[in-house]
């Protein structure tokens, strides 16, 4: 462990792994400062772009964004009551209202020194947890991986909220979709409808750009506008160094918000908007004084910071000790390792320790560098903000396709790239849970093959999950878990019968609030796709069709369940409040009514730019995108359609061409 460490900082403070964990830095500030996007559609956009590098620097570079990304979602909100990333939603409380009082410097000091701090915290945890996680690793058997894996899995549905059978739907779909190409088992190729490109398999790198970066461009494209409307960029920022003190004077406020973080962070899939609300609220109630919280209470930014940078250790037990993400984050992180030949699960730790600890350091530093970065250019962050989205989408979605193009030089990757992006665009509009889907192909094929490593092991008899102490805890966890929202459920009656009053049981998900017709297609589309991949798994023989087939069966279950409750008869709502304990989904913007001319408009012109780019190539197809799409669609002016379109092929050729030494697509005019 301590050669580990060692060879870790030595890797660091080199010119190259300085540079990279400056670059992760910066760029995880500028992510955080802009609502809608946040680290995990910046570690999405930029993991192609670590294929030249070596390991240890593609993780320095992402530890740097996962460190930053957090301080970076609280400037906008201090600011302009706008949080950057969900989880800084908290600081507004208390941060903007000591912004309106002239005191911003205060607040945005005090809440980069609390990520600072919490963010470090996190990490000593996580060090320190380290040494026991490597022991029960050993413990682990094809038997405990295949439990695991099923228990992140439902885990993370669970944490969606009211969305938990959808949850459970997106996951299925990602673990059918991570059985496409090459059987690990059997030796042969499934699902690939004899295509070449697929023999290898649903690339996770394309996909998770796609269901992130294109699908949020996508998003964006759709609302229009510029990304905040306040007029509170013009707020006067000082005594930064008061709000740094402050930190450290109420360093109880500080050191309760980031041990919540590290404990809601290892929880996969809570993450950190749960972690920083908790923090709050515990101090809130916690404090002399709970009237001010809400006024400007200093101790109202400290608490929710310290736990937004801290839940990044907490977060990163469960993806390094087991190969279950944490969070978002770490679910993109997972393919970073994939790319780079590392395969994610309980080996990590052991055979990898060189990889772990160049993270945990990036991690560290990245915390202290943002907050002395960010303090200095927080004016500048800010007016990020007021950019026109028509001027960020075409660049972003042009970035990352090219990303995506370097990684492997197929433009079969661009294609399934746009493609996820438009299927991660429908499931934001229609409450369908990505995080479920990207865990899903990440933890399939292992799930796999240890499912069938347990059935070879025991002669093909079931009893091997139920007779082993460990795989037998991990499955009585998993069955909790998936009747925990029916047990809230029964709470709540019990509840409402004691207090005298009638419960009906309707959840509020997100869906309600679309016409009947649009209900039902979806979940109607979704028992399509259970039904076509069960027909199609059974052209297969035994072993390689039995966990498809599995995986379909439940699937047309779960979607002829979400059919029934989105027909809105009372069995409907009696389904809605089983998955939710009638407690409903949180009113948020999955899931909202758009117009519908706005998404064939928005989707219109991300698939035209794939066109042309088939046609003519990146060099000629990019400049012409984007000058059209700012200037046409965004209704901007034809200078700033113009510099849109010279600057992001500059990005392009000076980042991939000239830099990197990629040489792009030229499109089947131009001989490809």
């Amino acid at each position: 462990m301590l050669e580990s460490t060692l060879s870790a900082i030595e890797l660091l403070f080199t010119v190259r792994g300085l540079l990279f964990l400056g670059l992760g830095t910066v760029i995880g500030l500028v992510f955080g400062v802009i609502p809608g996007l946040g680290g995990t559609t910046a570690i999405a956009l930029l993991i192609p772009l670590t294929f030249a590098m070596q390991p240890y620097e593609a993780i320095t570079l992402m530890g740097g964004i996962m460190g930053s990304v957090s301080f970076g979602g609280s400037v906008t909100a201090v600011l302009l009551n706008t949080p950057g990333i969900a989880p800084a939603a908290a600081t507004c409380f208390d941060g903007y209202p000591l912004a309106q009082q002239g005191k911003a410097g205060l607040a945005i000091g005090a809440a980069g020194a609390a990520s600072s701090v919490g963010g470090l915290i996190g990490v000593v945890i996580l060090v320190a947890v380290i040494p026991l996680a490597k022991q029960i690793v050993l413990l682990f058997g094809p038997p405990e991986f295949f439990m695991l894996a099923i228990l992140g899995l439902s885990a993370i549905a669970l944490s969606t909220g009211g969305r938990f059978l959808r949850g459970l739907i997106a996951g299925l779909l990602g673990l059918l979709l991570s059985f496409v190409g090459y059987d690990a088992v059997s030796g042969g190729v499934r699902f690939t409808a004899d295509s070449e490109y697929l023999f290898d398999g649903i690339k996770l790198v394309p996909a998770l750009t796609g269901l992130f970066a294109i699908s949020e461009m996508i998003n964006l494209s759709v609302k229009g506008g510029t990304v905040v409307t306040s007029g509170q960029a013009n707020v006067a920022i000082t005594r930064v160094t008061d709000g740094v003190r402050a930190v450290f004077t109420h360093f109880g406020v500080t050191l309760r918000g980031s041990v919540i973080g590290v404990f809601i962070g290892a929880v996969p899939g809570v993450g950190g908007t749960v972690a920083a609300f908790l923090s709050y609220a515990s101090t809130l109630h916690a404090d002399k004084d709970p009237a001010s919280f809400g006024k400007g209470n200093i101790k109202g930014v400290i608490a929710p910071e310290a736990a937004n940078n801290s839940k990044d250790g907490g977060s990163l037990i469960p993806t390094l000790a087991f190969g279950i993400p944490g969070s978002a984050e770490m679910a993109i992180f997972l393919g970073v390792l994939v790319q780079h030949g590392i395969e994610p699960g309980p080996m990590l730790l052991i055979e990898h320790q060189g990889i772990v600890f160049s993270l945990i350091l990036a991690l560290s530093a990245s915390c202290v560098l943002a907050t002395v970065i960010g303090l200095a250019v927080t004016r500048q962050l800010a007016l990020i903000t007021l950019v026109d989205v028509h001027t960020l989408v075409p660049a972003v979605v042009a970035a990352s396709l090219v990303g995506v193009y370097a990684l492997h030089n197929d433009v079969g990757d661009v294609i399934l790239a746009m493609a996820f992006g438009g299927l991660g665009y429908f499931m934001i509009r229609f409450g369908y849970p990505r995080i479920t889907m990207v865990i899903a192909l990440v933890l399939g094929e292992l799930a796999e093959r240890s499912f069938h490593q347990s059935m070879m092991m025991s002669d093909s008899n079931l009893s091997v999950f139920a007779t082993r102490g460990i795989s037998l805890t991990l499955f009585v966890l998993t069955a909790l878990i998936l009747v925990t929202p029916a047990i809230r459920l029964l709470f709540a009656r019990l509840r409402a019968r004691t207090a005298g009053q009638a419960v009906r049981p309707v959840a509020a998900t997100a869906p309600a609030q679309r016409s009947r017709l649009a209900q039902l297609v979806v979940p109607a589309l979704v028992l399509a796709a259970g039904v076509g991949m069960l027909v199609w798994a059974y052209e297969y023989d035994g072993r390689t069709r039995m966990v498809p087939a599995l995986t379909a069966w439940t699937l047309i279950v779960l979607g002829l369940l979400d059919l029934a409750a989105a027909t809105g008869t009372r069995a409907g709502d009696a389904i809605k409040a089983f998955f939710t304990g009638s407690a409903g989904a949180p009113d948020d913007d999955d899931g909202k009514p758009q117009p519908t001319r706005k998404v064939f408009a928005a989707c219109a012109w991300a698939t035209g730019y794939l066109g042309a780019v088939l046609l003519i190539g990146f060099h000629l197809a990019t400049p012409v995108y984007v000058a059209l799409y700012v200037i046409r669609h965004g209704k901007l002016s034809v200078r700033r359609g113009v510099i849109a379109a010279i600057a992001t092929e500059a990005f392009v050729a000076g980042t991939f061409e000239w830099g990197m030494k990629f040489e792009l697509f030229r499109g089947v005019l131009f001989g490809g």
